[in-house]
This record gives C-alpha cells, structure tokens and sequence, in this order.
C-alpha cells in the first residue's frame, strides 16, 4: 500500500518528497515484516541465519528496484546496509556449517567497503544511465563503514583478545583495505585529512602484519 502510495504522490502530484518519504516508509516495512514472520511462526533458532540470509536478498532486490525506479539516492543507503547484511549472515551460514570463525565479520564488511567503491568508480564513468544515483551513496558509505569496522575491529582485538587469531588477521585486512580506501577518498575528494588518515593507517596495517608474522614464525618482537 505505502508503495502505491508513494508512486502515486510522486508521479501524479507536485509532492515529491512526500511521496518519496511514503516510498521510505515502504521499504523499512519490509525487514520489520520479515522480523514479524519469524517471531510469530516460531522458526527454530537454527535456521536464523538461513532466515537472515533470505530477508537480506529480498531487502537488497528491493531497494535496488526502488533506487533506480525513483532515481533517490536516499535508498541508496538502504541498498549498501541490505548487502552488508547478507555478507553477515553468509558468515553466520559459514560459521553454522563449516566452523568458520565468526571473526571474519570485519574482514568481510571491508572487502564489501572495497566493492561498494569500485562499483561507484565504475559506474561514474560510464555513460548517463540510471544507475550513476547509487554513485554518491555508496562512495559516502563505502568511507563511513570502513573507518567505523577499523575502530570496532581494533578495540575488539586489543580490549578484548590477546591471541593471533582470526579476529587479528580480520582486523589486519579491514585496516589494509581501509588505508587503500582512504588514499582513494583523498584523491578522488582532495581531502587533505583522508591523504592523512591513509598515511597513518597503511604503516598500522603494516605493524598488525608483521606482529602475526612473527608470532607465527616464532620471532621474538
């Protein structure tokens, strides 16, 4: 109903945004429903990550039928978090069935930071299409999880870790791609503090490197 309505008040009216608040409200009804069905269905709580992965792909399919259908970069946003939130429960699906370590969630996040901004680059440089609205979004989005998964990443491995597992080797890979990230926002943006931040995290990267390596190799710091 609240996306009939939404198209309606956008196309036929001069309420633009009004519209596009109603097709906003639209699209958040669509996890809510999802978390409706599975509180009151009683899904066993081993086909949870089954059940997000789901929920996950059906948000992503929308907001991006959603993003194109109303050229908004405002779902834009919603796109990047539904694709984040497949790449999460993939990691649950993998922790479920083949014990991979649930750890990797940052590492994971990163490398979709890293897609997120290649997909953005490619997309700027092609001809007008309908698809340049998800340029700006995602390169915004692509910078602001990125630092937010290296901050939580490493507060997790030093607060609360003191082995080199894989939550050290995840946090080492999310401030690699964050530093790269980084150097790309400064040139792309001219931004003097993102050429900072690139400069100090890659030597960062470089130290959590070299720390696993010799724990491995047995070398004395």
């Amino acid at each position: 109903i609240f996306l009939a309505l939404g198209w309606y008040v956008r196309t036929q009216t001069r309420m633009y945004r009004s519209g596009i608040a109603l097709t906003a409200i639209a699209a958040l009804l669509i996890p809510i429903d999802f978390y409706t069905l599975y509180v009151n269905f009683n899904i066993p709580p081993e086909y949870a990550p089954s059940f997000w992965f789901v929920t996950s792909l059906v948000c992503l399919a929308a907001y991006v039928a959603i993003t194109v259908l109303t050229q908004s970069g405002l779902f834009g946003y919603l796109v990047g978090t539904a694709a984040g939130g497949a790449v999460l429960s993939l990691i649950e699906l993998g922790h479920q069935h083949i014990a991979l370590a649930q750890d990797w969630d940052a590492g994971a996040l990163a490398i979709l930071s890293v897609g997120l901004m290649l997909f953005a680059t490619a997309s700027s440089r092609a001809q007008p299409n309908r698809w340049r609205v998800l340029t700006e979004p995602f390169r915004n989005l692509a910078l602001i999880a990125i630092g937010a998964i290296m901050l939580l990443s490493f507060g997790a491995r030093y607060l609360d870790r003191k082995t080199f597992d894989a939550l050290h080797y995840s946090m080492t890979l999310s401030w690699w791609l964050g530093g790269f990230l980084f150097g790309w926002g400064a040139m792309h943006y001219r931004s003097r503090t993102l050429g900072i931040l690139a400069a100090l995290t890659l030597p960062i990267a470089t130290f959590f490197a070299q720390a696993a390596i010799f724990d491995q190799t047995r070398v004395n710091p």
